[in-house]
């Protein structure tokens, strides 16, 4: 039996990757920080497309929020506030970004299901398990 080794579909040549990473501006942004310091002193929550700040001209907006409005949380404090209250804020849209290449993971998932998938595995991220691997595995690399 012979097998037809033919091409016929135009998609077969689409990365995912490349999309994602088009859609998030891998490489098109060569240092951040001074604009995202920029914001910071503006205001620490900015709502809407804050991608534009960086000069970027495609919309991550269209390509992962599907009409979400995306909003930046900069202080480091209101970052921990805003990861700590799963009653006000949801991990879930985070589905949409890393889902495409990495499935349903705990990154975006909430509580409960991230408290339970969190007890499975936060003793592999624990110091001396982290001071294992440095020097196991990131070290002899």
């Amino acid at each position: 039996m012979a097998m037809n080794t033919t091409n016929t579909d135009n998609h077969d040549n689409d990365d995912p990757f490349d999309a994602f990473d088009a859609a998030v501006g891998i490489g098109q942004v060569r240092d951040p920080y001074p604009v995202l310091e920029e914001m910071r002193a503006e205001c620490p929550v900015h709502a809407g497309p804050y991608w534009k700040r960086f000069g970027m001209e495609h919309s991550v907006e269209e390509f992962i929020y599907g009409g979400v409005t995306p909003y930046a949380v900069l202080p480091f404090e209101d970052v921990q506030q805003v990861l700590r209250d799963d009653e006000t804020f949801s991990s879930s849209i985070l589905a949409k970004i890393n889902g495409v290449m990495m499935g349903h993971t705990i990154i975006e998932m909430d509580q409960p299901e991230h408290r339970r998938y969190r007890s499975l595995i936060q003793q592999a991220f624990a110091l001396p398990a982290m001071e294992r691997w440095e020097r196991d595995i990131a070290q002899p690399l």
